[in-house]
């Protein structure tokens, strides 16, 4: 008897496979298919997904296509040049918020493209700035940067930059450029005498100290506590002037000449050189010549016009480091011992102050400063650290308007030598 192919055993398998597929009303219209368990998956920002063929031993034999996910390499983005000024010609400077007798200013580096176009502080929606000093407690709400010109009225803060050329990034302006603008911050905290100037963005702050602090005068306690000019300092106070494109540093440790007036002090100086420089008579008394140098380095006390002490002058000269061998005749020599910078305080006011005279010459009041991460998107700071920096700074502030926080050491900023200091910057290109 001859068989049929529907009765054959692959026949009725199809069929019982086939059958799987049918229409059923009160079913579902979909088969039911045994399928691995899903992936987790995580944001498409966080993830590269690779793609894999597998096959599933079951009876069935289907194929799956499964996702096997691994991390996305997010790649560093690069800073970009120097840009020179006409290259972001086309966009404007941002205006100050300040008024005197501010208790707290924020000063940015430059105003970033988005700020230049819409004239207001912090404007970019990835910048922290308004966010973090709101959880911080230093504003009451929310501020939009649009209502950055109530700050000074509303909440006595105020709003500046270290520079006013606009750019994309800050990378695009020159260390230089912003150390020949030091000098117009400094004029702008001496006329308005804010409280604190809270830096926000560490290169501020490297860039602001490394111009002052080259000139700054140590002072101890608050500035009812330091009038007396016969105190002994213990860090050496250095002036620089300029003859005949020779730099001469003349260094004390006495207040009171570090307080003089640097116009006699240079003249002093001056007549130092002379004398030097004088010929002398007998050839065998003329010094040897010094060695030629851009800078030069003199150790020397205050030195009248008629003294005749000029032999005690001596220029410094670098001492040569000798390391002392420790290690005995076939040992292994001993590793040179690692040097653990220092990590930056957040929480505390930075060392150097900005004191303000009266007509009289008394100091009357000081302007500290803070430092704070930056607050651009690009920082990765966390939002959490910020808020804490940021709450920090609200009770600084709080401290100096109770009258406390001046019971520390500090260094003054000397405004005259850092105006000549950063002149001499200037002409020496």
């Amino acid at each position: 008897m001859t068989r049929s192919p529907q009765d054959s055993p692959a026949s009725a398998a199809l069929a019982l496979r086939l059958a799987k597929y049918a229409y059923s009303p009160a079913g579902p219209s979909t088969p039911s298919r045994s399928a691995p368990s899903p992936v987790a998956r995580l944001p498409r920002s966080a993830q590269r997904v690779k793609q894999k063929v597998i096959s599933d031993d079951d009876d069935d034999g289907d194929v799956y296509r499964v996702e096997e996910e691994r991390p996305l390499k997010k790649n560093k983005k690069k800073p970009r040049p120097y840009a020179a000024p006409e290259v972001y010609e086309h966009l404007r400077p941002i205006p100050d918020h300040l008024i005197p007798d501010l208790d707290l200013v924020f000063c940015g580096i430059n105003p970033g493209k988005k700020s230049s176009i819409s004239g207001h502080h912090f404007m970019h929606p990835t910048n922290k700035f308004w966010r973090a000093i709101h959880l911080s407690g230093i504003t009451p709400r929310l501020y939009s940067p649009t209502e950055d010109s109530l700050l000074p009225v509303d909440l006595n803060l105020g709003l500046t930059n270290l520079c006013d050329r606009p750019t994309s990034e800050q990378s695009e302006l020159s260390t230089r450029e912003m150390r020949l603008q030091v000098p117009n911050l400094t004029a702008k905290l001496s006329e308005n005498r804010p409280k604190v100037v809270c830096f926000v963005g560490k290169k501020i702050w490297d860039v602001y100290e490394s111009v002052v602090k080259k000139t700054a005068v140590p002072s101890y306690g608050p500035p009812a506590k330091r009038q007396n000019g016969n105190m002994k300092l213990e860090v050496v106070v250095g002036v620089e002037a300029e003859f005949d494109d020779e730099v001469i540093k003349v260094e004390s440790r006495d207040a009171e000449l570090a307080h003089q007036d640097v116009d006699l002090l240079e003249s002093e100086i001056e007549e130092t050189i002379k004398l030097e420089r004088e010929p002398a008579s007998n050839p065998s008394d003329i010094p040897p010549t010094p060695p030629t140098s851009s800078a030069i380095l003199r150790r020397m006390t205050p030195v009248k016009a008629n003294s005749p002490l000029v032999e005690d002058i001596k220029p410094i000269l670098p001492a040569t480091p000798q390391r002392r061998d420790r290690s005995t005749p076939g040992s292994t020599p001993r590793r040179a011992r690692t040097v653990v910078a220092k990590p930056f305080e957040w929480h505390q006011p930075r060392s150097i102050r900005l004191p303000h005279t009266d007509e009289a010459g008394k100091i009357t009041s000081c302007t500290y400063f803070w430092v704070t991460p930056s607050t651009s998107g690009l920082e990765r700071t966390p939002m959490t650290d910020l808020v804490a920096i940021f709450a920090s700074l609200h009770t600084f502030v709080g401290e100096l308007r109770a009258g406390r926080g001046e019971e520390r050491e500090w260094v003054d900023i000397d405004v005259q030598a850092m105006e000549r200091s950063v002149e001499l910057m200037r002409q020496a290109v």
